[in-house]
């Protein structure tokens, strides 16, 4: 009985088991990439919400500073 073990499959300019990886890779880096956006706009709407508060509390100051005036 003989045994062969295909280690590899490949043609000229290819190897069909690297091919074999390169869906799942290029799917890993969209996932990856949609993941850093998603990232990314959830900083900046914090950002904006931090902004918007201290707007608020210096408003806020300035009239109690104003009233204390008055």
């Amino acid at each position: 009985v003989d045994l062969l073990n295909i280690s590899d499959i490949s043609t000229p300019g290819t190897s069909y088991l690297a091919d074999l990886g390169r869906a799942e890779a290029a799917l890993a880096r969209q996932n990856a990439e949609v993941k850093e956006a998603e990232t990314q706009r959830a900083a900046e709407f914090a950002r904006i919400e931090a902004a918007e508060q201290i707007a608020e509390r210096q408003k806020a100051l300035s009239l109690k500073q104003a009233a204390i005036k008055a």
